[in-house]
């Protein structure tokens, strides 16, 4: 096994190599205009980069509001089974893990 983690440390050594190769050839400056005749001059390997870390925290950000709307609703869930957060996790386990009543319909 630590073959396999051997040999992913080196293809993500490459991959960074070449991705440091590809932005060293490509330093020519582009021009990015915006409204109003106003541009900006910055290298393209800068700009990839910079369209990069901007997709990635939007996506980050998706995530996370997705990831607080769901935190909510098991909150709200457990309210409304009578599970008080404030238990502690080995007494809020049992609670929800107790058998049901003997004339239970399965």
């Amino acid at each position: 096994m630590k073959i396999f983690h051997f040999l992913l440390r080196i293809l993500r050594w490459i991959l960074f190599l070449l991705l440091v190769a590809l932005a060293a050839k490509n330093t020519e400056p582009v021009a990015v205009n915006f409204f109003l005749d106003h541009s900006w001059h910055v290298p393209l390997a800068g700009l990839l980069l910079l369209f990069f870390v901007l997709g990635a925290g939007l996506a980050l950000l998706v995530c996370m509001t997705r990831l607080f709307q769901d935190k909510r609703e098991i909150q709200s869930l457990r309210r409304e089974l009578g599970m008080d957060s404030k238990l502690p996790k080995a007494e809020a386990g049992r609670k929800a893990a107790s058998p049901p009543p003997p004339d239970a319909v399965l």
